[in-house]
């Protein structure tokens, strides 16, 4: 069968447009975290600053994305991404896992990257440690897949795994599976 492959765009690895391209031409499926800006564009972005990838202490809720826009990786010069990029970028079978980073703005979060992801549902799908998120996507967007990530620290009492195990469906590219 299809090997499995995912590329993680992480806090390690970096998110800028270039690695999403790279491992997108390779085939893999992508995996990236975002975080929504004050004017509701979501950010691929690891951490809910920006002081680790750009030098620059900026907190992405609380920052216009404009002024994001601006800010360069300082290991490659390369500006920030946001969803909008790495969507135009990629192609529309490229399976992507798409991790909503823990936020107050629960609603608005999902309605901006659900309205992004509009008529990519077959080749998407949404993670966060934050359950609300998740719920708030089940209930408005169940045509997306979505689940909860668990941890110590959000562990129900009817799931004690710490493990995640998620699954992108796509009939042209390779599966993606995150452990």
């Amino acid at each position: 069968g299809a090997e499995n492959k995912v590329a993680i765009c992480d806090k390690q690895n970096g998110a800028s447009v270039a690695r999403v391209l790279f491992f997108n031409d390779a085939g893999y499926g992508i995996e990236f975290d975002v975080h929504l800006s004050s004017d509701g564009v979501p950010i691929v972005s690891h951490d809910a600053d920006t002081l680790s990838d750009t030098g620059v202490h900026l907190e992405i809720a609380s920052t216009h994305s404009d002024v994001l826009r601006e800010l360069t990786f300082s290991s490659n010069g390369e500006r920030l991404a946001t969803l909008d990029d790495v969507i135009r970028e990629v192609g529309p079978s490229t399976p992507l896992l798409v991790e909503l980073k823990p936020t107050k703005r629960v609603k608005d979060t999902v309605a901006h990257v659900a309205e992004r992801l509009a008529g990519r549902e077959e080749s998407v799908a949404l993670q966060s440690f934050q359950p609300q998120l998740v719920w708030q996507c089940k209930l408005n967007y169940v045509c997306i897949p979505s689940s909860p990530i668990w941890n110590k620290s959000n562990n129900h009492a009817n799931n004690t795994s710490s493990s995640r195990y998620y699954i992108l469906r796509n009939s042209k590219r390779n599966s993606a599976v995150v452990s």
